[in-house]
């Protein structure tokens, strides 16, 4: 089945990060992730990120590269001659599957005495690593998942910067259009650029059908001349980096205009609990069945700002009028508080998740263990307070109560979730699925809730309070995703749920 979706597929594989597939047509093999390219062989991509990026340097000795090599750009690397290259791999499932299919030159180089492979993740190597490199490459696939976004982000910058020698560079490139960037690239590659300006002083941004740009603490070289010097100092024959290719890069306008735009456009840097660089990915997919969104302004981003705080007034004064006015209405009453638990339930877990694999690196082999402890909180949430409705019996301050504690659990798990997310409290896989139990459990208990209290025959309410905890949820799933994780970050959209729970004691 896989390979109706990839032709020429030589080999498919699922590692704990994902599926991994390898074709081969007309001699050009193709490396692919969950169906994302990550690697083809009959480009030029690994030698302009390598050259690129070294001939900045006037003495490349010991390079890092994170998150790839086997792509050609160790190959390229060894060209210029340094004494100790790392790479460092988040997944060697790949390297496994396309050993025996790479270029001989490409396998010869990952074999080479300079050459050091390490299976770690890149953010807990740099963290543990006491060396210190000249070059440190980003070679992961571009930020397009919660995955790959957390090696595009302050926090990760940091960490190379705290690996860098003195004059030392950090490079990373983003797949980009030569003559037409969309409002959606634009923000995508600035937020990127954001988050690189607030820890290196130096930028350096080379654009073309893939950008390559360069930070260092030290200043780096903005005249085509220092390297094209290097080059043939260093004596490199190359299929497309040559002198007047640098120099076009150099002096072409766009070498100026991209970097002035990338300066000035209203972007918040991209930030681990506020990775506004993923949502502008997925709008830049959704744009090729929707052409429109490409040039979509998200409120709170640059000229849409006014729009949110407009949205927000709406939304402050709404909400609570709806919540207020429903209950004059028992039937809209009980929708509104199933579709409010099927929000906070989807977006809550939707951050619970985004913070375990940035925190973690590995989502792919746990993702069933968490959406079941999610489910497995539902399950046990109705049944438990079905019971203690049913046992509260006529007491109708009592059964309000329960209603009201499970609100107050929900705004209690956010605040746990908070201290994770920030940071002040220790993650991993049993918290995360905890919380993402508790969170569960709020949800069926909320839904219970809804469909015994003041009902009489339950037959007559269950299938609008399933309709309206589905449309809760499915405004949850889009909103959280493309909106308000993106806007006001994990710890600012949880804060938001605690706030909307605080409100849905209206519909109690």
């Amino acid at each position: 089945m896989t390979g109706w979706n990839h032709p020429g597929l030589l080999a498919t594989r699922d590692s704990p990060y994902g599926r991994v597939t390898v074709t081969s047509l007309s001699g050009q093999v193709a490396l692919f992730e969950n169906d994302a390219l990550i690697f083809e062989t009959g480009g030029t991509e690994a030698e302009l990120f390598a050259h690129l990026t070294a001939l900045q340097h006037p003495e490349p000795r010991r390079i890092l590269v994170l998150g790839g090599g086997w792509d050609g750009t160790v190959r390229e690397l060894l060209r210029h001659r340094p004494v100790r290259i790392d790479a460092v791999l988040l997944n060697l499932d790949p390297m496994a599957l396309l050993r025996r299919h790479l270029p001989a030159e490409i396998r010869a180089s990952l074999i080479d005495p300079v050459v050091r492979l390490t299976r770690a993740d890149p953010r807990q190597f740099l963290k543990k690593s006491g060396f210190a490199w000249d070059l440190i490459l980003v070679g992961t696939p571009e930020p397009s998942s919660g995955e790959t976004n957390r090696f595009y982000t302050r926090e990760f910058f940091a960490q190379c910067a705290a690996r860098l020698h003195r004059g030392g560079i950090v490079a990373l490139r983003l797949p980009a259009a030569e003559n037409l960037w969309t409002p959606q690239a634009t923000r995508r590659t600035a937020s990127v650029y954001h988050a690189l300006s607030s820890v290196f002083p130096e930028i350096l941004v080379l654009p073309g059908a893939m950008t390559v740009i360069t930070a260092s603490t030290a200043p780096l070289p903005r005249s085509p001349e220092i390297l094209t010097d290097r080059l043939r100092e260093r004596g490199l024959q190359t299929r497309l980096v040559s002198p007047p290719y640098i120099r076009y890069l150099f002096t072409n306008d766009r070498f100026a205009d991209v970097e002035k735009r990338l300066k000035e456009a209203a972007v918040p840097a991209n930030t681990d609990i506020r990775p506004v660089c993923y949502s502008f990915a997925v709008m830049s997919w959704l744009a090729r069945f929707f052409p429109k969104l490409a040039l979509a302004e998200l409120p709170g981003f640059g000229a849409a700002e006014n729009g949110l705080a407009t949205i927000g007034w709406i939304l402050g004064i709404g909400l609570p009028l709806l919540f207020f006015g429903s209950r004059l209405q028992p039937a809209w009453r009980r929708g509104l508080l199933a579709a409010v638990a099927g929000f906070l339930g989807i977006v809550s877990e939707a951050v619970l998740i985004l913070a375990y694999q940035a925190k973690e690196g590995v989502l792919y082999q746990d993702i069933g263990l968490l959406l079941a402890a999610f489910m497995a909180g539902m399950a046990l949430g109705a049944p438990v307070l079905r019971d203690l409705i049913l046992g509260t019996g006529a007491r109708k301050k009592w059964v309000r109560g329960w209603g009201i504690a499970l609100l107050a659990g929900f705004g209690l798990v956010n605040f746990v979730a908070i201290g994770i997310v920030t940071g002040g409290a220790a993650g991993g896989l049993l918290l995360t699925a905890g919380l993402l139990a508790a969170t569960g459990f709020q949800v069926g208990g909320l839904f219970a809730y809804a469909g015994l209290c003041g009902v009489r025959e339950q037959k007559k309410v269950i299938g609008p309070l399933y309709a309206a905890d589905l449309i809760g949820g499915c405004l949850g799933a889009i909103l959280g995703s493309l909106a308000l994780i993106p806007i006001f970050g994990l710890a600012g959209t949880l804060k938001g749920m605690i706030l909307l729970a605080a409100l849905a004691v209206l519909l109690i």
